[in-house]
């Protein structure tokens, strides 16, 4: 932040606020489309056709992560549909405890972040659901983050070293 040491972070998220104190380098991986996690008993979350409807609905309950930032897409849902939200301190693992108790009805989940919320609650997930929707937008794309240290050159020069990341490249369901 200080922009003293020519450094780079590798995996950050391009926001506002970083740009102006660091260098960016052109995406390295785009994360992978959110999914909807809820209890497989719970088919009240089922039947929705896109997220904005699920959003919409006034008897349902979302475990929301408290400044926890979803993307901009679901960012803007959310503020437009305003859903009746529970929000939590705890990570991905402990909010999918929290839907297991039935303390909420359904929250949204990284795909990346299935895998380690299963291992996690030691579940073969019979228990819960994962549903996407058309309507979900890919995640947010990560980067090299440097200070103002790194000279503009190297990062033009990392840029053309990068391979070309691609939205659609690799990309498989949870």
């Amino acid at each position: 932040r200080n922009g003293q040491v020519p450094v780079c972070g590798v995996g950050w998220f391009k926001t506002p606020e970083r740009t102006a104190f660091a260098r960016f380098s052109r995406p390295l991986y785009t994360d992978l489309p959110m999914v909807v996690l809820t209890r497989a008993d719970n088919d009240d979350v089922e039947g929705f056709g896109t997220l904005e409807a699920l959003f919409a609905a006034p008897d349902l309950t979302l475990g929301v992560r408290q400044g926890y930032a979803y993307g901009t897409v679901i960012d803007r849902l959310l503020d437009e549909n305003r859903p009746r939200v529970f929000p939590s301190d705890r990570d991905s693992a402990g909010m999918a405890a929290l839907l297991l108790a039935g303390v909420f009805d359904y929250m949204m989940l990284a795909s990346e972040e299935v895998d380690g919320v299963r291992f996690a609650l030691r579940t073969d997930f019979s228990a819960l659901r994962l549903q996407m929707f058309d309507d979900m937008p890919l995640g947010s794309s990560r980067h090299l983050m440097c200070s103002q240290a790194v000279p503009r050159a190297w990062v033009e020069q990392l840029d053309r070293a990068l391979p070309m990341a691609s939205a659609d490249a690799d990309r498989r369901s949870p």
